[in-house]
C-alpha cells in the first residue's frame, strides 16, 4: 500500500479504518488527491465506520470534492435525514 500517505496506513494499522475500505476507496482517492485522504481519515479515524459507510463518502466526495473533507460525518447527517 505504497499509495496510501504514512498516517492513512497507520490508521489502517491501528484498526481504525478496515483494510477493505482502504483498499477499495481510499487507494483511489489517495492517487487523487492525497492531502484529502489524510484529512478524510483523520476526521473519520475514531468513528469506526464500515465498508460501505467509506464507500458512501467516497462517492460524496468524487461528486463534491472539496464539499466533503472538512466534515465528511455531517454527511451522515443529511443522508439520514433524507432517507
Amino acid at each position: 500500500m505504497k499509495v496510501l500517505p504514512i498516517a492513512v496506513q497507520a490508521q489502517v494499522q491501528r484498526g481504525a479504518v478496515c483494510p477493505h475500505a482502504a483498499m477499495k476507496f481510499l487507494v483511489p482517492m489517495a492517487r487523487a488527491m492525497s492531502a484529502h485522504c489524510e484529512r478524510l481519515v483523520e476526521s473519520i479515524a475514531g468513528e469506526k465506520l464500515s465498508t460501505r459507510q467509506i464507500g458512501q463518502l467516497y462517492q460524496a466526495w468524487r461528486k463534491d470534492v472539496t464539499g466533503i473533507v472538512p466534515s465528511p460525518l455531517a454527511f451522515f447527517w443529511g443522508v439520514s435525514k433524507t432517507a
